[in-house]
Order: C-alpha cells, then sequence, then structure tokens
C-alpha cells in the first residue's frame, strides 16, 4: 500500500505501514543552513518529481546524553516532519501534532521510536511528528549583540514548530486531515512548547486543542538571562558581539561544545542575574517582545488561550528519571534541601517545605526527598498553576497523573519522567520509547490512555467509557484522573505540596 500527496512543495510518496501510510522526513521549511542559520525559518524549496518519503532526514544537532540513543544522523538541514494517515483520501480527519521533548536541546521526533502509526490506526487520525532546532541554534537570543536582524533568534525552535503548524493547515487535508481540527501534544520541552504556542501570538487559529504532558507555560527566560547566556556562549567560542562574520563561520562542532560549557556554567549564571532556577535551562523560548511579547502562563491568566481545550498531567515521581537514570545530584537529607529550596523560598519555610518532603518521600533513599520536591518544583507546581489560569477562562481543561511504577531498577525509578510515553502511543516493541515501561507493562492502560487521548483530540473531551468518569478541572474541586492499575479519579490529590508552594514561583 503506498499514496501519492501533493504538497504545496512538491509531490510525497508514502508507504504502507500497519494499516496506515507513513510518510517520513517530508521537509516543511528550507533548511536552516548557511545564511538561514539563527534566522526565521522560510518556505521549504520546491522539487521535481516525487520524493520517497521512506526515511527520517537528519535531526538536530546535539550532545549525546544517557537518554538518547546516539543521533548518528544529525545535520543543521533538520526541519522535516513525517505523517501518518489511515488514508490519503478526503476523509477530513482529526490531526495530532507531535513536539518531542529533550530540554530544548536534546532529542528528536526520529529518535526513540516516536512512529505514529498505532495512534494513526487505532484512532482513525491523522499524527504528524515535528523536527525543530534545539540547543543553541534554536533558542539562543543574539539580537542583543548582532542587532535586528536576529530578533527572534531567541525562540527559532518556536518558530520551526510554527512554521509545521503552517504547512500542516496548508497540506494535511491531501493526507485525510482536516486542517480545522488540529491538536498539538508534546511532552517535556514538547509540554513546554505546548504551553508557550498557547499564548504566542503568531500560534493563533493554526491549532484547536492542546496536550501538555510534563511540561506547563513556565520555562522562559527574561531578556535579562537570555542575553547573559548569549554573552557567556560567545565568550566560550571566542566571538566578538557585533562579529557577524565570526559567528557565521562557526562550525557546529563549536557550537556544541559551547553548549555543553553553557549547561555546566548555567546555575551560576542564572543566580548572577536573576532569574534563580539553578536547575533550569540555559536554551529555551525566551519573552523577546518579538515572538513572545510576555510570560505566557502571565497570557493565559488573561485568556490568552480561551477556547482550546486543555489536557495535561505529570507523573507522580518524575524527577527520579534524571537522578536514577542521568545521575543528576539531589538533596539527600533536610539540611541540603532547605538550602535548594531557599532560592525560592523564606528561609524558615524552606526548612518546613524540605522536613515535609524528607519525611514523606525520604525512606531508605534519602535522595528521593529531593527528587520528589524537584518533581513538585518542575512539574506538579507549573501544571496546576497552568490548569488554574487556563481552566477561569475555558471549561474545557482536563488534569491527570500517571502513577503507575515500572519495576526497572528494582523500582527506583517509579513512574518517572517519561513513563507515560508508551503507553500513549501504544508502542512496547523495545524500542528506546518503550524501555521505561520495562517487560511488565499493563496493556490495558495503554488501550486507556490512547483512547483517552484519541477521544480529547476528537470531542475535546478525555472521557472514554474505559475510564471512570472525568471530571473536568476546576480551582475548588482539582479533580485528577489517576492512571494505574486501576484508574481513578481523586480530587486535589497534591494538596499538601500545592499548600507548600502557594505564592511562591518555583
Amino acid at each position: 500500500m503506498e499514496a501519492i500527496v501533493e504538497t504545496g512543495a512538491g509531490a510525497v510518496r508514502g508507504h504502507g505501514r500497519d494499516g496506515v501510510v507513513e510518510f517520513l522526513g517530508i521537509p516543511f521549511a528550507a533548511q536552516p543552513v548557511g545564511s538561514l542559520r539563527w534566522q526565521a525559518p522560510q518556505p521549504p524549496q520546491p522539487w521535481d518529481g516525487v520524493l520517497d518519503a521512506d526515511t527520517w532526514g537528519p535531526t538536530p544537532p546535539q550532545l549525546p546524553t544517557p537518554l538518547t540513543s546516539g543521533l548518528p544522523d544529525q545535520g543543521e538541514a533538520c526541519l522535516h516532519l513525517s505523517v501518518w494517515t489511515p488514508a490519503a483520501d478526503d476523509a477530513r480527519r482529526p490531526v495530532m501534532v507531535w513536539i518531542h521533548g529533550g530540554g530544548f536541546s536534546t532529542m528528536a521526533a526520529a529518535d526513540g521510536g516516536w512512529h505514529g502509526h498505532k495512534l494513526a490506526a487505532a484512532g482513525d487520525v491523522v499524527v504528524v511528528s515535528v523536527e525543530y532546532r534545539t540547543g543553541c541554534l534554536g533558542f539562543l537570543d543574539l539580537s542583543a549583540a548582532f542587532g535586528d536582524d536576529y530578533a527572534g533568534s531567541g525562540n527559532l525552535g518556536i518558530r520551526d514548530q510554527i512554521a509545521a503548524l503552517e504547512w500542516v493547515r496548508d497540506n494535511v487535508a491531501g493526507f485525510g486531515g482536516d486542517p480545522g481540527d488540529v491538536t498539538i501534544f508534546g511532552e517535556s520541552a514538547g509540554a513546554m512548547s505546548v504551553g508557550t504556542l498557547m499564548a504566542t501570538p503568531s500560534a493563533a487559529g493554526l491549532f484547536h486543542k492542546a496536550v501538555a504532558e510534563s511540561g506547563a507555560a513556565s520555562m522562559v527566560s527574561s531578556p535579562k538571562l537570555a542575553t547573559a547566556v548569549t554573552a557567556h556562549f560567545l565568550d566560550f567560542v571566542g566571538v566578538e558581539a557585533g562579529d557577524r562574520a565570526g559567528l557565521e563561520a562557526l562550525g557546529v562542532d563549536a557550537i556544541l561544545a559551547a553548549q555543553a560549557e553553557l549547561f555546566a556554567w548555567y546555575p551560576k549564571i542564572a543566580r548572577e542575574h536573576g532569574d534563580g532556577e539553578p536547575l533550569g535551562l540555559p536554551t529555551r523560548p525566551v519573552v523577546d517582545g518579538v515572538v513572545i511579547p510576555r510570560k505566557p502562563l502571565d497570557a493565559i491568566r488573561d485568556g490568552a488561550a480561551a477556547g482550546i481545550p486543555l489536557l495535561l498531567g505529570t507523573t507522580l515521581d518524575e524527577f527520579r528519571l534524571f537522578t536514577e537514570i542521568v545521575g543528576l545530584r539531589v538533596a539527600a537529607d533536610v539540611e541540603h534541601l532547605t538550602r535548594r529550596l531557599s532560592v525560592s523560598m523564606p528561609p524558615e519555610r524552606a526548612a518546613e517545605t524540605a522536613a515535609h518532603y524528607m519525611s514523606k518521600h525520604g525512606g531508605e533513599h534519602g535522595r528521593f526527598g529531593g527528587a520528589a520536591a524537584a518533581t513538585d518544583a518542575l512539574f506538579t507546581i507549573p501544571a496546576l498553576r497552568l490548569a488554574d489560569a487556563h481552566s477561569a477562562h475555558e471549561a474545557r481543561t482536563f488534569l491527570y497523573r500517571f502513577d503507575w511504577p515500572t519495576a526497572l531498577l528494582d523500582g527506583r525509578l517509579g513512574a518517572c519522567h517519561g513513563i507515560e510515553l508508551p503507553f500513549v502511543f501504544d508502542i512496547f516493541d523495545g524500542s528506546p520509547i518503550s524501555y521505561l515501561a520495562g517487560p511488565e507493562a499493563p496493556v490495558d492502560l495503554a488501550k486507556a490512555m490512547q483512547a483517552a487521548w484519541v477521544g480529547f483530540a476528537r470531542n475535546g473531551d478525555p472521557g472514554v467509557d474505559v475510564l471512570p468518569r472525568w471530571p473536568a478541572y476546576d480551582a475548588d474541586r482539582r479533580a485528577t484522573m489517576i492512571f494505574d492499575a486501576e484508574c481513578r479519579v481523586e480530587d486535589d490529590p497534591a494538596a499538601a505540596e500545592r499548600q507548600l508552594w502557594d505564592g511562591i514561583d518555583p
């Protein structure tokens, strides 16, 4: 089974896979190489004949991490997307556009097994996955150092996502999709991208529903911090502000080496330039007044995303992925956790909060207390803030928490960051995406989650027959679907921790 579809830039040929047609590596923009590096995405270059869309394109240049498989086929010519459709017909199916995570600096749609074939087949939807520029090539604000020609450079990754959504608007009907019924969904930095896109004026009208898994609308830099990060980058690569020739002559290896230095020095940079966030990310969206005019969460509080149904949530033990696999160190006793929390809280409140986390979560692994505090600071509390902000303007807001724990590493990972992904995509084939679930993942839970995600994309409501009744979220009840071996709804399940963070900007 194959199909040929005409796009605005040329024809593409897709191939059959498990009951759907798969199109891999379609360019959605001109490739950002040469003079287009650190510039806004441009329309794709047309091609003659039929492009055989049977292989992934290059993945964004990046440094290896314990969570990636090496990504050997890297390159700056990475602006492409892939499509899975039950049929390239005129059925006008709901469209689900996947935005991958990776801390805005790593991973790729092509890595980890992000195949949408099962989701497309089971849900009768069109699934699209998008590559975008990451790290210093996608989120380095060069405008203060190099002038107006680089305005918006701090949000090139977001602009790439918007260009991909414009491609979907203009072309997805030929793949059997409905350009008027598009759901964006993402995890981690992909979910943070979703939260950012909800408040980005140039993305308005390009999507109609949103799903944010383990990410919200708070991970953005101020102009001051973004400028400081860029200054350190230029120092690392030995390029003076204003030296465009020197900037353009940089090789990818030099850029990635400087990126590694930024991550090593970021806690110090953040403390010195007023934003705090020692666990934050040096390359991420920036409130630049060009692409992102104000903090996304503030805009959403004022109703910027009213009319867009939102499904969002976290996992119970998000940060254990980073302590148990990546090897990040967290506080393992009350004294050290108090010092960490004092970055965000007054000392007495930090001590009270640290004692709570260590008493409830420390156990024989003291670092679990520190990991629980980091889980809430980086994931749970930002998700609740977004749910509160959005539900005030949009009744179709739904909250979940994924509690099912993996047996890997003798159970130390718990329900860690990313563990819900194989359940959403229903992929348990040994690929990187399915690794965290381990060999004993409950298949029924995968079917339930996939049905909920598809139901939301189709109707703006994740309530499906295989789940208990799922009430919409509001700031009074805080109804939350708990995904576990047996799913259930709990009201305000993180009440004690939520109250510890009241009035605090984590």
